[in-house]
C-alpha cells in the first residue's frame, strides 16, 4: 500500500477477492479447488479488510485517531451481524451456487464504492519515501524465511484469526439460541457459555457413533 497506493491496492483487492468468491459456486467437490480458492479468498480479502482504512485514518487523524478507528470497526460488527442472515437467505432462496455468485458481485460493488470514498492525503511515491526514511532497517527476505520467529508470528496470526473470525458468523445463531431459551422459560446463560456448550456438543458428536444424532436436542447432557 505503501508503494502503490491504498485505493489502487483496495481496487484490485476487491475484485479479486469478489471473482474468487463467485467461483466458489463452480465447486464439483474437488478439495484441491477448495482450498485454491480459499487460499486467494483470504489473501485478496486480507487487502479489503480494517487494513485499508487503518492505512489511511492516520494520515488525517492524530489526536482523535482512537474515536477513528472505533467508528470505522463499526462497520466490521454490522456486518457480522447482517451477512450471514443475508447469506442464509440467499441459500434458502436461490441455492448455494447463486448465493455464491450474489456475495461476490456484492462484495465487489461495495468495497468498490468504498474504495471511490477514498481520500489518500500522501501520494504513493511521497508515502514510501517517507516510510523508507523513518522505518528501521530490516532483513532480506530469503534470511527472514529462515527464520523460526517469522515463521512463529505467522502460526500466531493464523491461530489467533482462526479462533476470532471461526465464531464471528456463529454469533446470531448463538444469540437466537438464548432468545429461545428465553421464550420456553430455559434460564438464558451467557454468550460465553452458550459457545462453550455449542463446541462441546460439535466435540461429543465428532467423538461419538453416527447414531447419536439426537444428543443435540438433550439438555442433560449440557447441564
Amino acid at each position: 500500500m505503501d508503494r502503490f497506493g491504498i485505493r489502487r491496492v483496495i481496487a484490485y483487492s476487491a475484485i479479486v477477492f469478489g471473482l474468487a468468491t463467485s467461483a466458489m459456486a463452480l465447486q464439483d467437490g474437488s478439495m484441491l479447488a477448495w482450498v485454491g480458492l480459499s487460499v486467494v479468498v483470504g489473501v485478496s480479502g486480507a487487502a479489503t479488510s480494517v487494513l485499508g482504512y487503518l492505512a489511511v485514518l492516520p494520515q488525517w487523524f492524530d489526536r482523535r485517531l482512537g474515536l477513528a478507528l472505533g467508528l470505522a470497526m463499526c462497520g466490521l460488527g454490522a456486518g457480522t451481524v447482517i451477512l450471514p442472515m443475508t447469506a442464509q437467505y440467499l441459500v434458502t432462496t436461490f441455492g448455494w451456487r447463486m448465493a455464491y455468485v450474489v456475495l461476490g458481485a456484492g462484495s465487489v460493488a461495495l468495497s468498490l464504492v468504498a474504495c471511490g470514498l477514498l481520500r489518500e492525503r500522501f501520494a504513493a511515491g511521497n508515502r514510501a519515501a517517507r516510510v523508507a526514511v523513518s522505518a528501521p532497517a530490516g532483513v532480506p527476505l530469503s534470511t527472514a524465511l529462515r527464520s523460526y520467529r517469522l515463521w512463529a508470528i505467522w502460526l500466531v496470526f493464523v491461530l489467533s484469526s482462526a479462533a476470532t473470525l471461526s465464531l464471528g458468523p456463529h454469533l446470531p445463531s448463538l444469540a437466537a439460541i438464548e432468545l429461545a431459551q428465553q421464550a420456553l422459560g430455559i434460564p438464558v446463560t451467557s454468550t460465553a457459555v452458550c459457545t462453550a456448550r455449542q463446541m462441546l456438543r460439535r466435540l461429543c458428536l465428532c467423538a461419538t457413533a453416527p447414531g447419536a444424532g439426537a444428543y443435540p436436542g438433550s439438555q442433560a447432557g449440557l447441564r
